[in-house]
């Protein structure tokens, strides 16, 4: 399916062009709502490789494509959005396995998936360079990343399947060395929400958690001991 801008989950009902199977749609806001600007699909060749995941740096105007439909086959693609009616194709970042996170800020690329997590150096988009690689002691799968302050903040479970309740978990990775990514703290959500599919948002000192059910508010002040500050149990349920 087609990545699409944040603001159109704000959108009034049916002001969203039609769906279409294109890996990135260009959307601007209009007076009547949404307007289709552009759209831009990944080179087909060797294979068709369909965009999961999307970020976008607003100070370059470039946006990072996760690309991949097979667990071998993972890649990001840079796309130059400076002429949102004409994106044109920059390099692409052969991972090799299954993007499934990617967060990009201040020339570098940080991507998650089977391989743990890996850093790009991006600030030539035609000519990425590979930098560091985390990846976590124990059998713990990772689902999102997000960049901020020089720290990489990488969520995921701490359990495996088939346990019937994953605990969601967060990382807090250094980047002072974009060769050498440094784990300063972890915390490990004990409330006992399901965290089969997990993702975060940072919002200066806070980390908020989410899970399949529930919603945990951390404190990452100080990244060594990040603590929970409150949440949403896997109790409460939406009217």
């Amino acid at each position: 399916m087609a990545a699409q801008a944040a603001s159109a989950l704000a959108a009034p009902p049916g002001s969203v062009p039609e769906e279409r199977l294109h890996d990135l749609l260009v959307l601007s806001k209009g007076a009547a709502g949404l307007v289709l600007e552009s759209f831009f699909d990944a080179p087909a060749e060797p294979a068709r490789r369909f965009s999961r995941r999307l970020a976008v740096d607003p100070v370059t105007g470039l946006a990072y494509l996760a690309l991949g439909d097979a667990t071998d086959a993972g890649a990001v693609q840079i796309v130059d959005l400076s002429d949102p009616a004409h994106p044109a194709p920059r390099a692409r970042v052969d991972v090799g396995r299954t993007v499934v996170g990617l967060a990009v800020e201040g020339g570098i690329l940080a991507v998650v998936g089977p391989f743990g997590f890996r850093l790009f150096d991006v600030t030539d988009p035609d000519a990425p360079q590979p930098r560091g690689l985390y990846e976590p002691s124990d059998d713990a799968g990772l689902a999102d990343v997000k960049l901020a302050g020089g720290r990489a903040y990488v969520v995921g479970t701490a359990g495996t399947p088939p346990n019937l309740f994953l605990q969601p978990r967060l990382l807090i990775l250094g980047l002072a060395d974009p060769d050498v990514p440094a784990l300063l703290g972890e915390h490990r959500t004990t409330s006992g929400f399901q965290g089969l599919g997990v993702t975060a948002e940072i919002r200066g000192d806070r980390a908020y958690l989410l899970g399949d059910l529930g919603l945990d508010v951390l404190d990452v002040s100080d990244p060594s001991f990040p603590y929970s500050v409150g949440g949403i149990p896997p109790s409460v349920r939406p009217p």
